[in-house]
């Protein structure tokens, strides 16, 4: 196993986790956070979407599935509580990844939604697709 890099520090999107359940590419993502490759930011705000989105019927993951990727972020991620509001991200509703980021002190937020990609960097926090970290940063 590599030696984990201290200073990595990552927040991913809804997108990126439904990848990691749905066996995708960006697996491979979930696969290096557990080898202890970098740290995995989250925060409540993030999980409560996270598993408000898996439980639709068009995702099809059965409650143990949603329940194991909960107890997993639960016990292994840093969960962050934002203490600051932003206005940055065109969907009020993505605010929420960069706050658990700035406030995290994240290197990379990994995010399969274009607005976000769009921003590219945000005070030295720089907005990658999950191809772009696997094959460029880990």
């Amino acid at each position: 196993m590599e030696e984990k890099l201290e200073e990595l520090r990552v927040v991913v999107d809804t997108n990126i986790y439904i990848s990691f359940l749905k066996r995708g590419y960006y697996r491979k993502i979930l696969e290096l956070w557990l080898e202890e490759r970098f740290e995995l930011l989250t925060s409540n705000e993030i999980m409560e979407e996270l598993f408000e989105v898996l439980s639709r019927p068009k995702f099809n993951f059965s409650p143990d599935e949603i329940a194991e990727l909960g107890e997993l972020l639960y016990e292994k991620a840093i969960v962050i509580e934002p203490e600051k509001e932003l206005n940055v991200c065109r969907d009020p509703d993505d605010n929420k990844f960069l706050e658990c980021a700035v406030e995290g002190k994240a290197n990379y937020l990994v995010t399969g939604d274009p607005d976000l990609k769009d921003i590219g960097e945000y005070e030295r926090i720089k907005f990658v697709s999950g191809s772009f970290f696997l094959r460029e940063v880990i």
